[in-house]
């Protein structure tokens, strides 16, 4: 029987379709204030990148050598 270590499931499979997640969220919330003619207020874009951050220091000590930044490229 092979057993599954939930942490690597997380680290392996979790984070990197959260980094998608967020790379997606970011950019509809973007096209979303430009269909509006709004601009998203810069506070909430640094509290943005902040949590982001903090999920990206949590994958990089969890899995070293992993860059997830290469997920979050945006096609701007």
């Amino acid at each position: 029987m092979v057993r599954m270590n939930p942490l690597m499931v997380l680290v392996e499979r979790v984070l990197p379709a959260y980094a998608a997640d967020a790379r997606d969220l970011v950019a509809r919330i973007m096209d979303l204030a430009h269909e509006r003619g709004e601009e998203v207020p810069i506070q909430d874009g640094f509290d943005l990148y902040q949590e982001l951050v903090e999920i990206r220091r949590v994958h990089a000590d969890a899995l070293p050598g992993f860059v997830i930044m290469n997920l979050l490229h945006f096609d701007r």
